[in-house]
């Protein structure tokens, strides 16, 4: 339970008998329903957490959850207002939304917007999740020309009383306004000088203005100063810009015949007043005549120690001021010591500045050398493309060549293919030829026999006629010689013929397929997609021969591992700190993560099946002495360490850390080279 501070005020009086008065005036009521809403909180459930918000601004009850969820209901004051089927309706009707993914979420707060949520979500599985926050919504004050202005009301010569306002609206919570009084220098060592004014609350609230009244005897002249009491500007809902914020203020003049003698405590004259009275009590006790009866004598010592007493009183409130008034100076030695811690700081925080200037400057520098390297890149791929391009046009201008060649060589095979045909048909002639040459000489011995058996007389004859057959005999086997020998060589020509035109039409195959396939490949070159064949559908881009995909949703190492191979990637492989940082670089920066040493990420290493062997979710080993860890690391903490995170502080480091925990990640889709 949080209380405004109150401020206490000083007043100093003549009469000896009040020196000090204390005026103990603070907010309390601007509090009051500010703190019974948060007891009210705290007391329905430990578990509740109190969010407060300004009037205008969003509210998210419920973070998406990459879990599937069944349903998600909504409450408010224990009264259902929405759900996953059920849109809210009434005041609520198109500002509280609820996602399919479990989240909900409460646009442009009003002030009939406070009350005590929750949201309950339903999962697959059957368990649930419950959560149940008070919220609380500030409204800023409001004041006609959305403006302070200060106003002096004379109606009672013994005040000095000032009015701040006009207000039309206090807000929710409820502020009050403090002032500041003109400066005071004192001369005294005694009494404490203050030489800014001091801070004074208002004490009271009439007619839309809030008001500060002080006696003509304590009040000083000069400029006077009213403010809203903002302990923070989101406590007002008003930001430092605001003129509801600045300082209004009023020059104060008093009159001089009203003013007291001395404004800093005990009146001077009053003091010195009466020690001249203990001086008279004195010299009036030595000058008594102690020959006076002794009635007399016992009535002037009762009288003097009356005196007395009250000189003691009065001694005894002189000491206690000063010991008010020493508290005082340790209260400003205090100040002084804040202040000298203020300026330490101040200073403490410009050197970081400094730093983080350097750094800034060191990293941009990188980034400068990526994005010129990246442009060089750039440039070798152009030429490469105009390359292929070039190539390209020249298989193109081979291809009418190549189509005339094998249209020649078609025809040429078309000859062979008759000039083929005609030798076969001679061949077919000769073995023709020969047959009826083999039947002749069949029918001539068969006629010979006959005839020789019918003439076996006649020896003379028939040894002509033998003679005359075995002539022709020989002359039939020469020539059946003859044939078979030109019909050898014309086979023998014709198989080389065949030989030619088969290694002929297999070059040509092979210089028509490697054509083919030049052009085919150019094809496909030009064919690639973008972004070096990432898949950008799914929301990954090339960042230095690395497609990247930042997810920032909180995960842990099994679910953020799922993820990724959901998507047909894996977890990010940064097996070298200088391509690995220069693509981590380059996708912080478009994601505008800062890159210091808070920024952890999973990627895809662990060592859960043999303690100590790391290794990358491909299978390949990441070594424990590997120079991409980082110093001391990893060291297995509490033995519970056993996935890996990058880190990324000018370079890429990696560190081992509890799988269990959730963070951010990043997966890498592999290339596909084709």
């Amino acid at each position: 339970m949080v209380y405004r501070s109150t401020l206490v005020h000083i007043f100093l009086f003549e009469d000896s008998e009040q020196i000090f008065g204390f005026l103990l005036q603070g907010g309390l009521f601007s509090n009051l329903l500010w703190t019974v809403v948060a007891s009210a909180a705290s007391d329905t459930d430990a578990r509740v957490q109190g969010l407060t918000k300004c009037k205008g601004e969003h509210l998210v009850l419920m973070e998406a959850s990459p879990e599937v969820t069944a349903h998600v209901f909504v409450y408010r004051n224990g009264e259902s207002v929405a759900s996953t089927s059920v849109q809210a309706k009434t005041d609520l009707q198109g500002r509280l939304l609820v996602g399919d993914n479990s989240s909900v979420r409460l646009n442009n707060l009003t002030s009939g917007d406070l009350g005590l949520y929750r949201v309950e979500v339903k999962l697959s599985d059957g368990s649930t999740v419950d959560k149940s926050k008070m919220v609380v919504v500030r409204e800023p004050p409001e004041t006609t020309n959305n403006q302070l202005v200060v106003v002096s009301d004379t109606s009672d010569v013994t005040l000095v009383r000032l009015r701040c306002g006009v207000f039309t609206f206090l807000g929710f919570p409820p502020v009050s306004v403090i002032w500041k009084n003109p400066a005071r220098i004192v001369e005294r060592p005694l009494l404490f000088s203050d030489p800014v004014g001091q801070l004074l609350a208002s004490t009271g609230f009439t007619d839309n203005h809030f008001t500060l009244d002080l006696p003509v005897k304590v009040a000083r002249p000069g400029l006077y100063s009213c403010q809203l009491d903002c302990q923070d500007p989101s406590y007002c809902c008003l930001d430092d810009q605001s003129p509801l914020r600045q300082w209004a203020q009023i020059e104060v003049q008093i009159d001089k015949d009203l003013e007291t003698s001395s404004e800093d405590g005990v009146s001077v004259a009053n003091f010195s007043s009466l020690v001249q009275r203990v001086e008279e009590l004195e010299r009036s006790s030595r000058a008594h005549d102690c020959r006076e009866s002794g009635v007399a004598a016992m009535a002037h010592l009762v009288h003097r120690q009356a005196k007395c007493d009250q000189l003691d009183a009065l001694i005894g409130r002189l000491v206690a001021t000063e010991e008010k008034i020493a508290d005082l100076w340790n209260i400003s030695r205090i100040l002084k010591e804040v202040q000298d811690e203020l300026n330490s700081t101040k200073n403490t925080l410009s050197d970081f500045q400094l730093q983080r200037l350097k750094e800034m400057t060191a990293v941009n520098q990188v980034f400068e050398d990526f994005r010129l390297q990246f442009e060089k890149e750039t440039m070798n791929i152009n030429d490469t493309l105009k390359n292929v391009l070039l190539k390209q046009q020249q298989m193109e201008d081979r291809i009418p060549k190549v189509d005339e060649r094998m249209s020649q060589v078609d025809v040429r095979m078309s000859k062979v293919d008759d000039r083929m045909s005609q030798v076969d048909d001679r061949m077919s002639q000769v073995d023709n030829r020969m047959s009826q040459v083999d039947e002749r000489m069949l029918q001539v011995d068969i006629g010979i026999s006959k005839w020789a058996a019918s003439r076996l007389t006649d020896c003379d004859y028939r040894s002509q006629l033998i003679s005359n057959l075995t002539a022709i005999a020989e002359d039939v086997a020469v020539l059946k010689t003859e044939t078979r020998s030109e019909m050898s060589t014309m086979r023998s020509k014709v198989t080389d013929i065949e030989n030619a035109l088969a290694t002929h039409v297999t070059t040509s195959n092979e210089t028509q397929a490697a054509l083919l396939s030049e052009i085919s490949a150019g094809k496909r070159i030009l064919e690639q997609p973008p972004y070096g064949g990432c898949p950008v559908e799914k929301g990954y881009v090339l960042y230095h021969k690395h497609c990247l995909k930042f997810y920032t949703i909180g995960l842990d190492y099994q679910a953020a591992r799922r993820r990724c191979e959901d998507d047909g990637a894996h977890l990010f492989h940064p097996k070298s700190s200088e391509e690995g940082g220069l693509a981590l670089l380059s996708l912080m920066d478009t994601n505008g993560q800062q890159l210091n040493s808070s920024g952890r990420w999973w990627v895809g290493a662990d060592d859960i099946v043999t303690e100590g062997h790391f290794l990358w979710t491909d299978g390949s080993p990441l070594r424990t002495d590997s120079t991409l860890w980082a110093r001391g690391q990893p060291d297995d903490y509490l033995s519970s360490e056993d996935c890996v995170e990058v880190l990324h502080n000018k370079v890429l480091l990696l560190n081992d850390n509890k799988c269990g925990e959730t963070k951010a990640f990043i997966c890498q889709a592999d290339l596909e080279v084709q």
